[in-house]
Formats: C-alpha cells, sequence, structure tokens
C-alpha cells in the first residue's frame, strides 16, 4: 500500500513540476500600496559604547501608483517622524524579484535583486548566503550580501529579504533620496503592512528556517507529504515536496 501511495506521490510530481518550476520565479513584492518602513539613521563613527546614536527617524510609505514611460511603478514618500522637515517622494519599479530607482528623467537604477542566488556578484561584492527566514508565520527568502565596501565601523555585509528589502547602508531608500547625511548610515527599524508590523530589524539576523525553498504566493506553492497528500502547513517533523524540491521539517 506504501509503494501505491508512493507512485501517486511521484506522478503527481511530474504533473506539477512544470507549473512548480515557473512558480518559483516569482517573489513576494516589496512595493505594495500600504507599506511602510521605519527607518533610523545613525553616526558612522560613534561607536565608543558599542552602540552608535541615533540621529533621526523616518517613515517610508508606498503611495499608490503611476506611470512612467508606459511602465507601472509606485510612489514613495519620505517623511521625518518630527515632522519639522517637509516630505519627499520618488518612484521605483518592481518586476521579477527586481526593485529600480526610476529617476526624473526616465532612466532607472537597480537597488536590488532578490532572484540572486549564492556567490552570485552584486557590484563590488557578492552574495554570501541564500536561506529562508520565518517571521510571523510568513517564509521569506533571504540573502546575506558582501558589499565589498567599509559601511560603518568595518561592517561589509548587509542583508535583502523577500518582500521586505534591505535591512541597513544600501537599504534601498538611502540610495534613492540620500536619508541618510554625512557621516550617517540607515538601518530599517520595521517593516508594516496596513499598520501591522510584519518584520523587524531584528528578524534579518535570525536563524535560518529548516525549509530552504520558499514560493512567493502561499496559494501557489503547493506542498505534498511522501504520500501524496497535500498539506497546507506541515505540523509534523518530516520530509515535503514543494516546487519540485524536498524540505526537511524538523
Amino acid at each position: 500500500m506504501k509503494i501505491k501511495y508512493l507512485k501517486i506521490a511521484l506522478i503527481a510530481l511530474g504533473t506539477l513540476c512544470p507549473l512548480l518550476s515557473w512558480a518559483q520565479q516569482t517573489f513576494k513584492p516589496v512595493l505594495t500600496t500600504g507599506k511602510v518602513w521605519e527607518v533610523g539613521t545613525f553616526n558612522c563613527y560613534d561607536w565608543d559604547d558599542g552602540s552608535p546614536s541615533e540621529t533621526g527617524r523616518y517613515y517610508v510609505a508606498v503611495d499608490g501608483d503611476t506611470i512612467v514611460n508606459g511602465l507601472d511603478c509606485k510612489k514613495i514618500v519620505i517623511a521625518p517622524s518630527d515632522g519639522l522637515q517637509p516630505s519627499r517622494t520618488f518612484v521605483a519599479r518592481e518586476e521579477g524579484g527586481k526593485v529600480w530607482r526610476v529617476k526624473n528623467d526616465g532612466t532607472e537604477v537597480l537597488l536590488f535583486d532578490i532572484g540572486l542566488k549564492a556567490h552570485d556578484r552584486v557590484g563590488a561584492g557578492y552574495v554570501l548566503e541564500q536561506d529562508v527566514v520565518c517571521a510571523n508565520g510568513v517564509y521569506r527568502k533571504r540573502l546575506l550580501i558582501d558589499s565589498g565596501v567599509d559601511q560603518a565601523d568595518a561592517e561589509y555585509c548587509y542583508y535583502v529579504v523577500e518582500g521586505i528589502g534591505i535591512n541597513k547602508d544600501e537599504w534601498l531608500f538611502n540610495n534613492a533620496m540620500g536619508i541618510a547625511g554625512e557621516g550617517e548610515y540607515c538601518r530599517m527599524l520595521t517593516c508594516s503592512e496596513n499598520r501591522v508590523v510584519i518584520f523587524t530589524e531584528d528578524d534579518f539576523a535570525m536563524p535560518h528556517s529548516a525549509i530552504t525553498s520558499v514560493n512567493a504566493d502561499p496559494a501557489k506553492a503547493e506542498m505534498y507529504d511522501l504520500q501524496g497528500r497535500k498539506v497546507d502547513q506541515p505540523t509534523q517533523p518530516g520530509i515535503y515536496i514543494s516546487q519540485g524540491k524536498k524540505m526537511v521539517v524538523k
């Protein structure tokens, strides 16, 4: 009987593989309307007590859709938390896991690409590690990137997380609008969606999940046990099949 179920599972997997191969190329979007990042700026050189002093705080929000050169883009608003300075805006675009800043002349600058994998080159640096983290019950792809540039107190590395963005220094909106001033660097503190915090600064460096691959759309990330039965969410340790790959849940 077990052999019969295993054959069914393999047949189902063979049918699903073409669809799953396509699905794994999609990612949870970063630029969704209603998403807000709380960002802090810090003194690059103030490390005497092991904790740099905060010099400012901003809220960065996705504020609806716009069209640039016939392409679907998002309006991004940056507002100081103290309300003493005027807000600023810019335009960004996202497609296939890549996010670009769109300049006033219509040219684009690639800010990051969550579709990269371990050992891929990124500017002067490269991707050190690729894994998956789970925050608030949501699995997200994570990249650890060596920038190749001394950013703050010899910290060369930064994280990129699917659906969230970059955690510090080369963070998405620092490059786009220059949030940090001279002698400062940027750090993402929280990411919220529709006023609910979905990711925090500490989540970037959390231990990786036992699951090593993740799909952007949970509805498409169909999972099966070795008996060929569909599993909405694994509740028991074991081996599962998703996106044509084995996943070990401990």
